[in-house]
Order: C-alpha cells, then sequence, then structure tokens
C-alpha cells in the first residue's frame, strides 16, 4: 500500500505500453482491479503526446510517458486526485492545443497540417455559431459531431475528412479520459467513386490548353506520355531526377504514391518540350520552378479548375487524371500487356491496373483469364 498524507492508497500494478491495431499507442495499469489508459501526459501535468509523433519515433515516446506515469504513481499521484477532475478540459482547448503539438513536429505533410488548421478554423466557426465553446471532451456527443460537418461541408467528402482531421486533434484526450468515442458511432454515406473519363481527341485538347497555359501545358503532356501523377510526381520533378541526356526518369518510393521505385523513359517529343519550355537549372532545381522549392500543392489543380471553366473540349467527367487514364489505355492498347501496363503505372497489383481498361469499348480483362504459370 501507497500512503499520501491523510489517506491510505492502493497500490498500483501492471504498468505498461500497450499499442491499438491503428498503430495509437498509451501506457495502462491497474489500481484495486480497475484499468486507467492514458495516451498523453495530461493528467500528470506533463506535455508528452506520443501519437502526435510520426510511427518511428512513437516508441521512444511512449516509454518516456511511460517512465512519467511511474514517477507520478510512485510520488503518490492518483486518477482521481488528477487535475482533468479539477479543471474539465474543452474540446476547443483540445483542438488548439494538439494543433499547435503537431504544427511543432517534423515529419507531417504541410498538406496534413493545412488540412489540420482548416479544420480548427472551422471548429471555432461552429461552435462560436453554436454557443458550445465550452463544450467538454467528456460531454462531446456524435449528435455535436455531425452539426460540426454539416455546417462546415456540404459535400460528403468535404465531411469525411473534417471527421478525419477533428478525430486526430482530440482522439487522444478521449481516450486518455476513459469515455467512450463518439467518432465511432458516426456512419457517413459510402462516398462513390470517381471515373476519369477518357479523352479521345487528346492532341486537340493538349493544343488548346497550350494556348491557355504553358505550365499546364507541359503538365498534361507529362500526365499523357510518361504516365506520372500530375499533383506530387510530376509538380516536384527535379532535374536530378532524370539522367544525364533527359532520356530517362528515375523516382525512389519517396515520391512515389506506392512507395515503390519507378523508372520511366522519356520520348524523344517530351524531352524536347522539357528542355524547350521549362526553366531547368542545377540539379537540386525544381524543373517547373527553377528553383529548389516546387509549386505549391494545388498549383496545377487551380490552373486546371480555370482552363476547364473556359474550354469547349472537355466533358464534365474529364480531370486532370483522365490524361493519365488515357494514356494508360494507349499504353495496353498498342502492347497487350498488362504487365507493361502494371510496370509503367507504378500499381501494386494488376487488379489496379484493369480498372483503367474500364474505357476501352472490349470488355476488360479479368486477373483469372490470365496465363497460370
Amino acid at each position: 500500500m501507497v500512503s499520501t498524507i491523510g489517506a491510505q492508497m492502493q497500490e498500483y500494478r501492471s504498468l505498461r505500453v500497450g499499442k491499438r491495431a491503428d498503430g495509437r499507442v498509451h501506457i495502462e495499469f491497474r489500481i484495486d482491479n480497475q484499468r486507467y489508459r492514458y495516451s498523453n501526459g495530461n493528467v500528470i501535468d506533463q506535455d508528452i503526446k506520443p501519437n502526435s509523433f510520426i510511427k518511428d519515433e512513437r516508441l521512444f515516446e511512449v516509454r518516456c510517458l511511460r517512465a512519467a506515469f511511474k514517477a507520478a504513481l510512485d510520488q503518490g499521484w492518483r486518477p482521481n486526485n488528477s487535475d482533468k477532475e479539477k479543471k474539465p478540459l474543452t474540446v476547443s482547448k483540445c483542438v488548439e492545443s494538439n494543433l499547435h503539438h503537431k504544427l511543432s513536429q517534423k515529419g507531417y505533410s504541410s498538406q496534413y497540417l493545412r488540412d489540420l488548421r482548416y479544420t480548427a478554423k472551422f471548429w471555432n466557426r461552429y461552435t462560436s455559431h453554436s454557443k458550445n465553446i465550452d463544450l467538454l471532451v467528456r460531454d462531446l456527443s456524435t449528435s455535436h459531431l455531425l452539426d460540426f460537418v454539416k455546417f462546415s461541408s456540404s459535400g460528403q467528402r468535404g465531411q469525411k475528412n473534417l471527421l478525419v482531421n477533428l478525430s486526430a486533434l482530440i482522439r487522444e484526450d478521449i481516450l486518455s479520459l476513459g469515455i467512450r468515442d463518439p467518432f465511432r458511432k458516426i456512419r457517413l454515406p459510402t462516398l462513390a467513386q470517381r471515373m476519369h473519363l477518357r479523352i479521345d481527341n487528346v492532341s486537340e485538347v493538349l493544343d488548346d490548353i497550350g494556348r491557355f497555359d504553358k505550365r499546364l501545358w507541359v503538365c498534361c503532356i507529362m500526365t499523357y506520355g510518361l504516365l506520372l501523377r500530375p499533383h506530387r510526381e510530376i509538380r516536384c520533378l527535379r532535374t536530378k531526377d532524370f539522367n544525364e541526356d533527359f532520356t530517362v526518369i528515375h523516382l525512389d518510393g519517396s515520391k512515389t504514391k506506392g512507395k515503390r521505385n519507378r523508372t520511366i523513359p522519356v520520348s524523344d517529343y517530351i524531352r524536347t518540350v522539357i528542355r524547350e519550355s521549362l526553366p531547368i537549372g542545377d540539379t537540386h532545381c525544381n524543373i517547373f520552378t527553377g528553383e529548389e522549392r516546387p509549386y505549391a500543392p494545388d498549383f496545377f489543380k487551380g490552373l486546371w479548375t480555370k482552363y476547364k471553366r473556359q474550354s469547349k473540349l472537355l466533358e464534365p467527367e474529364h480531370t486532370l487524371y483522365s490524361f493519365r487514364h488515357s494514356g494508360a489505355i494507349d499504353v495496353y492498347t498498342r502492347t497487350g500487356s498488362l504487365t507493361k501496363l502494371q510496370q509503367v503505372m507504378g500499381h501494386s497489383s494488376l487488379q489496379v491496373s484493369l480498372t483503367y481498361l474500364r474505357g476501352l469499348e472490349v470488355k476488360p480483362l479479368e486477373i483469372e483469364d490470365m496465363p497460370d504459370f
């Protein structure tokens, strides 16, 4: 038994580190057959939040969290004496604190951090509008979350993103209080998959884009001719990603969606376009900007939206990715090889590659149709 001033306290036991299926970590212990679980050090006044770090760094941080709780428990702290009981935590305070913590950490993409800022901004607007500024974490309900996403976004995709980002900002504190997670009860409608419509008149559309904006034109040519993804793989290309005579592009897994190394041959036409149209500098320069920093993540998306508004050649279902789909269909039509299509597209499986053949007027092959070795 551990004693404190004027009171007998139960001894704690089984202080250990735990890990959830989604990769989140926590510490847990038992007192008098009651289990307590914490994913951060708020209740013992320690700014330790392992789940705010990327996965490779979480193990070290959760060990620090365990050591901090052991020290507090050995000194007589017990869950019933925590500051959380005296000063209930508000959702708005959680959002602000955890956003600041994530912004100070390394390893998160600029897009992810921007989404978190966007979510925090809309949460503040929602609480001001609904007079829920002082809403406590323990009182947060499913109805509050549904009201929030309906207030902040009318689209299904936007609502889902808001919920995911808000959960990232407050879920640790929900778990640390040992209360039921309201996010788990929400079931938004399943998002309908978008199909990028094939562009039949590629040359005509590319000529029209060239008259509109040279940078977008080069991006579309490379999306079609190299089958690279425009918003990251193309936008972030540097001179050093090419070989000396610009006939091959080598991308390591950190620059591709599938985290796989890719090698892409560059045609004479595209090589000429790159050299004549772009301000290519030294090996550290982005091929579009001529500087170390690339364009913003939504740069080509914005240009495409502006072009599409005034274009008379595109259908509503045409997207910037339609050039990649059209190029994939052209590769398969000329080669008849699913393996080559999978390789050049950088797909992890043939099943993914097969989805690109939906634009053909013939029945796509199935995996079962392929020769069995």
